[in-house]
């Protein structure tokens, strides 16, 4: 009788926990919103303390992963939504009805829609937009909606989105915004984004969530103005996008595929409000800096907890979107927990 009963109460605390994760998917608009993407594959990184579940509301992962139903199940067992980053310029009648048949299948929290071009280019965009939550909202009334544009869009455009009954939150890319011709700048200006986000002016600024980068760009310097401890790059191609982990490599020093190098460390742009580092990396195997011929040299720009604090502190807005949380994997946890406490729902 008593092992029936042990058996009873197990069953009950099961359905209470999934009831309570489901509840948590309506969106709050009490407390700030953390949403964080991630590109990740590897179960072991959402099974790590490298992802800290507390500090997150929304995971956001790409509809294609080899194990995307073991780690919805992993995100909602942690009592995070886990919903589908769908891109939204080429959604279309039919690609629209796999995207809900896969939320179905999957049991996934919602959708979040992403429009890398600016959606005002297309007309119908907005029609788009308003199926997509109606169908969502068929499934459940609490279902995760949001739609992601870049912070640089015209006001029709976002103040069109907010207005949308069934979007829960629209959010702002500050990311990208650098130049990738001519002297290099910030990829996520701090100055720059607190200015576009403050001209975001809505009547419900709950609803939007403004999104900062993880991650940042590697130039090539054609031209090095007043050595390597200034910021005067000068570049003429492409740049490499470069994960946070392999930022951190060079700033320790540590070994980046047999390369000798020597950086500058960490230096601070007090214009930019951000963080970025030069790279002198020597060609062969032999410590000859004073050859040009055996030197290249590269600029990295990016983010790290202090400009990411700045650039979300005191915004009037419902929360924090992060690009991406799987770029601190296999870092030390002190680094993992100071990106994490740069957007604690408290500075915002």
């Amino acid at each position: 009788m008593i092992k029936k009963l042990f058996i009873v109460f197990l069953h009950f605390i099961i359905f209470y926990k999934i009831v309570q994760s489901r509840l948590n998917l309506k969106a709050d608009y009490t407390q700030k919103h953390i949403i964080g993407y991630s590109k990740s594959d590897d179960l072991n990184f959402y099974n790590s303390q490298d992802i800290i579940w507390e500090s997150i509301d929304t995971l956001v992962l790409p509809p294609n992963l080899k194990n995307l139903q073991k780690i919805i199940k992993i995100s909602q067992s942690n009592n995070v939504n886990a919903v589908l980053n769908i891109e939204g310029n080429s959604l279309d009648e039919d690609s629209l009805k796999q995207v809900i048949n896969q939320v179905k299948k999957l049991d996934a929290d919602g959708v979040s829609l992403i429009f890398y071009k600016n959606p005002s280019s297309d007309k119908k965009y907005l029609k788009k937009v308003e199926k997509m939550g109606a169908l969502l909202k068929e499934i459940s009334k609490e279902i995760h909606f949001s739609v992601s544009i870049s912070i640089k869009n015209i006001p029709y455009s976002y103040n069109n989105l907010i207005k949308l009954s069934n979007v829960d939150y629209v959010i702002a890319n500050a990311y990208d915004l650098g130049i990738f011709d001519g002297p290099v700048i910030a990829n996520s200006d701090t100055n720059e984004v607190r200015n576009l986000i403050g001209a975001w002016n809505s009547t419900d600024t709950n609803k939007i969530i403004l999104s900062v980068p993880w991650y940042g760009y590697k130039y090539v310097c054609d031209e090095f103005l007043h050595g390597i401890y200034t910021s005067g790059c000068i570049n003429s191609r492409k740049p490499q996008k470069i994960e946070f982990s392999e930022i951190y490599n060079y700033l320790v020093g540590a070994e980046i595929q047999d390369n000798l190098y020597i950086t500058s460390t960490e230096i601070w742009n007090q214009t930019s409000l951000n963080p970025y580092l030069n790279i002198k990396e020597i060609n062969g195997n032999s410590y000859d800096i004073t050859s040009d011929d055996l030197l290249t040299y590269y600029q990295i720009q990016y983010d790290n907890p202090r400009s990411t604090y700045l650039k979300i502190k005191d915004n009037v807005i419902g929360g924090v979107g992060v690009y991406s949380l799987d770029t601190l994997y296999g870092l030390n946890q002190n680094i993992i927990k100071a990106m994490y406490s740069s957007i604690n729902r408290d500075f915002i």
